[in-house]
């Protein structure tokens, strides 16, 4: 009997007869998406950390992990969006107004902690860009604190085809103490608050 001339080829077999079109396909494909993760998770990535320093300041706070407004075992935050003035812009694009977000800042100690200090330092920042606006150190003289951080960007920021930023996110540096028996315990806390999705309760163009 006669071999069969056309016996099926094995898995391995049609890689090989096949293989100049399979690598022009991953070429075509793969190469493009790559590409394509590369455009946006880029400076997605290379934004995530938010520096708490000043301009001026000879050490630089650069944080990278975040925790939510329930995530302090100590106290309560609660964060209200009060106010939004747009900035305003002279015919050369130059900032001739400045804008502001403002926030009123409250906190409840929790489980009969005895919170002694509080401080905070804010920060506005888009994800995906890289713009940070920060604001004044501000110390907590009572469980309550309006402060405004500056913020000159017009939103919403657009990044690539896909990617729209309608709302900076609003960082926290905690700053806070506590009395356990006759000890202080000094503690400092970064807090991420987005806001996206929300509205302030004024806001001005």
């Amino acid at each position: 009997m006669k071999a069969d001339k056309h016996k099926p080829l094995t898995f391995w077999q049609k890689i090989h007869k096949y293989r100049a079109k399979i690598g022009l396909l991953a070429f075509l494909i793969i190469i493009p998406i790559s590409l394509v993760l590369i455009a946006y998770l880029g400076p997605y990535f290379s934004n995530k950390s938010v520096n708490f320093s000043s301009e001026t300041a000879e050490t630089q706070d650069i944080q990278r992990r975040f925790i939510g407004l329930n995530d302090l075992d100590e106290m309560l935050l609660t964060v209200e969006w009060t106010d939004l003035v747009k900035p305003q812009f002279s015919e050369d694009n130059e900032v001739t107004t400045p804008g502001y977000y403002r926030f009123l800042l409250t906190y409840e100690a929790k489980d009969n902690y005895d919170i002694s200090t509080v401080s905070i330092t804010p920060v506005l920042h888009p994800d995906w860009f890289p713009v940070y606006f920060v604001g004044t150190t501000r110390q907590m003289y009572s469980t309550s604190l309006t402060f405004q951080v500056t913020y000159n960007e017009v939103m919403p920021l657009h990044k690539l085809l896909f990617v729209t930023v309608e709302q900076p996110n609003l960082y926290l540096k905690i700053e806070y103490s506590y009395i356990s028996g006759e000890e202080t315990i000094n503690q400092v806390a970064y807090v991420k608050y987005s806001l996206e999705g929300l509205y302030p309760t004024v806001s001005v163009s």
